[in-house]
């Protein structure tokens, strides 16, 4: 265990590699996962998760989102709070790419 932060490292863990992990894990997904409707509704929460964040620091105009999934939280933090810089990272290559490509 870390004493600064209280991590669990363990020898008795085999390493995985994440990439591989997600491939077999999402392979047969695609960046719109959902029904219209449930769509819907999954981009308002993103759009109220943006406004938290917001909300915690409203003079921040940058922000880093570890594993912001198909990117619509960082898109909004833009579009409607008017960050300068979003930038994320997505291991799972279909919602990197739609993050990329479309938003």
């Amino acid at each position: 265990m870390c004493n600064s932060c209280g991590l669990v490292f363990s020898s008795k863990i085999k390493s995985i590699d994440p990439k591989k992990v997600y491939k077999d894990y999402y392979q047969n997904e695609t960046p719109i996962r959902f029904r219209f409707g449930l769509e819907f509704i999954i981009k308002a929460f993103r759009l109220f998760r943006a406004f938290r964040l917001y909300t915690i620091n409203p003079t921040a105009k940058s922000v880093l989102d570890i594993g912001s999934g198909r990117g619509y939280t960082l898109y909004f933090l833009k579009k409607y709070f008017h960050y300068n810089k979003t930038a994320g990272t997505q291991i799972e290559e279909n919602s990197y790419r739609f993050s990329k490509n479309i938003l």
